[in-house]
C-alpha cells in the first residue's frame, strides 16, 4: 500500500525471517472485511496487506521455536501451513501470564505496523503456524482462520438439545459457527441479512430467517452475536429471555462506534442476562473441522481472483453481498 492509496508492486522485495520467524511463500489468500476495509480508505504507513492465507514454508529465521502441531519450526519447510494474524508480544505481563490473546501490544498481518499476506512472500511467527493435512485443498485451507475463529466461538457455548438458540451475523464466521452449533441442537437458527448467506444455509440445511423478521420476544435461551456492533447486541438483547445468555464475538471488522446504549444496558440488568466476549481462533480444531468435511465450504466462496484483481473487486458495489473471496498468488517469476 502506497500512502493514501493502494497499489499492486510487481517487484516487491523478498522478506528476510527474523529471530522466530519462517518466510512463507503464498498460494491462495482470503479477503476478508478489514482488508476490504484499508483498499478502499488507505489509512496508516506504507505496508502489505492480507491476513488469511495458505502457503508453504520456504525457510526459517534462527531461534524458531515449536509450532502448535510440530516438534520443531525446522520440521515444517517445505509444508503447506495456514497460521494466525495475531502477533503477541511475547514480554509484556499479559503473555507472562498466559493471556497472549490479549497482548498489551498485539498486533495483525496488515495493519499499521506488520507487513500482511498480499505477497509472494512474507513472514509470520513459526509459533503461530499449523501444518495443512494432505487432504484439504488449498481452496478450502485459505478459510482456515474462519474455521479456527467459529470453532473458538462454537466450544464457547454451552449448547444442549433442547434450548432455543439464535446466531447474529450473517459472515462466514457467523455461518460456520451457526453450522457447527446445529450439529449439537436442532433448535439453532441464524439471522440473515443478505441473500448470499441464505442461500449458503439452504446448501447446509441451517434453519434461518431474515434478520428483519425475528421477533424481539425474549424467548431464546442463547444468543450468538458474531456482529458485536450496537445494533446487533440491541436485537440479541431482544431476544434474549430473562436470565438467558449473550456472546458477543466482534468477527467481521465493521463494527465499531460506541459501546452499547444505556437502553442495551438497562435491559441486560433488567433481563438478569450473562453477557460473555468471546475473542479468539482455534487453528488445529479448525484444521480438524476442513479435515472431516462435515461443513462444505463452496457454498462460502462467492468468487476466485487472482491477487492483482483484489483491489477493483472490493470496490465494486456487489462486493458487500459477497461472503468470502479468495485469491490465488501465481508463482513468483524471479
Amino acid at each position: 500500500m502506497v500512502q493514501g492509496r493502494v497499489s499492486f508492486e510487481r517487484e516487491a522485495p523478498i522478506p528476510v525471517p527474523g529471530t522466530g520467524e519462517a518466510i512463507v511463500r503464498t498460494t491462495r489468500v482470503a479477503v476478508c472485511h478489514a482488508a476490504a476495509d484499508s483498499i478502499r480508505a488507505p489509512r496508516g504507513p506504507d505496508r502489505t496487506l492480507g491476513r488469511e492465507f495458505v502457503g508453504t514454508v520456504e525457510r526459517i529465521g534462527p531461534g524458531s521455536g515449536p509450532g502448535p502441531l510440530r516438534g520443531s519450526g525446522a520440521n515444517l519447510v517445505g509444508k503447506r501451513v495456514v497460521g494466525s494474524a495475531s502477533r503477541a508480544c511475547g514480554s509484556c505481563d499479559r503473555c507472562r501470564s498466559g493471556l497472549s490473546g490479549h497482548c498489551r501490544d498485539r498486533r495483525t498481518l496488515g495493519e499499521p505496523g506488520t507487513e500482511g499476506c498480499f505477497a509472494d512472500y512474507f513472514t509470520v511467527p513459526v509459533s503461530s503456524l499449523v501444518e495443512v493435512p494432505p487432504g484439504i485443498g488449498d481452496d478450502e485451507a485459505v478459510l482456515s482462520s474462519t474455521f479456527a475463529a467459529a470453532s473458538h466461538l462454537a466450544r464457547a457455548v454451552p449448547i444442549s438439545p433442547r434450548i432455543l438458540v439464535s446466531v447474529i451475523g450473517d459472515g462466514a464466521v457467523g455461518l460456520v459457527t451457526a453450522a457447527l452449533l446445529a450439529s449439537r441442537a436442532e433448535t439453532v437458527r441464524i439471522l440473515t441479512l443478505r441473500s448470499s448467506a441464505a442461500m449458503v444455509c439452504e446448501k447446509w440445511g441451517l434453519r434461518h430467517r431474515p434478520a428483519g423478521e425475528a421477533g424481539r420476544r425474549h424467548d431464546q435461551d442463547l444468543v450468538v452475536d458474531t456482529e458485536g456492533s450496537d445494533s446487533s447486541m440491541s436485537l440479541a438483547v431482544g431476544l434474549a429471555r430473562p436470565r438467558g445468555m449473550v456472546f458477543v464475538s466482534r468477527t467481521t471488522g465493521r463494527a465499531g462506534g460506541p459501546g452499547p446504549s444505556e437502553d442495551v444496558c438497562g435491559a441486560i440488568a433488567e433481563l438478569e442476562l450473562t453477557v460473555r466476549g468471546v475473542r479468539g481462533e482455534d487453528f488445529p480444531g479448525g484444521v480438524a473441522i476442513l479435515a472431516g468435511g462435515s461443513i462444505p465450504v463452496a457454498p462460502l466462496v462467492a468468487s476466485r481472483l487472482t491477487l492483482e484483481q483484489v483491489p477493483g473487486c472490493v470496490v465494486d458495489p456487489g462486493f458487500d453481498g459477497m461472503v468470502k473471496v479468495i485469491a490465488s498468488v501465481p508463482p513468483p517469476s524471479h
